[in-house]
């Protein structure tokens, strides 16, 4: 019984840490309207990819605090809250912008895209 709580606490504690971003894709399929979900869940969907691999190539130089260490959280930590914060300012602004043309809406989402990403990984090498 014990080995299967741990099995369970180590698949929940994956989780968490590496997909807690899919959090968010029922959270837009609610609040996006109907042309951008699709989008709207693809975004987000990479975007937890590409926190991951973030992550994955931060750890794999043995720097799991960041490569100054002069904040004190894990780096997924930090790559999280910045996803987290361009996902709900992405979710934000497709609730305001009903009626924007399909070009136009994928090019916000990639300036999003881009700036979490670049922000992220300022981020987590300080």
């Amino acid at each position: 019984m014990q080995n299967l709580y741990n099995l369970w606490h180590i698949v929940w504690q994956g989780f968490t840490q590496d997909w807690l971003l899919l959090g968010w894709v029922p959270i837009a399929m609610i609040i996006v309207y109907r042309g951008q979900r699709l989008k709207a869940a693809l975004f987000i969907v990479t975007l937890s990819f590409v926190l991951r691999l973030q992550v994955d190539v931060m750890q794999s130089f043995g720097f799991v605090r960041g490569f100054t260490g002069f904040i004190d959280w894990d780096i997924g930590r930090r790559g999280l809250l910045v996803h987290s914060i361009f996902i709900a300012l992405f979710l934000l602004l497709s609730y305001l912008s009903p009626n924007t043309k399909g070009p136009i809406y994928l090019a916000a989402l990639l300036s999003l895209f881009f700036m979490s990403f670049f922000l992220s990984s300022i981020f987590m090498i300080v």
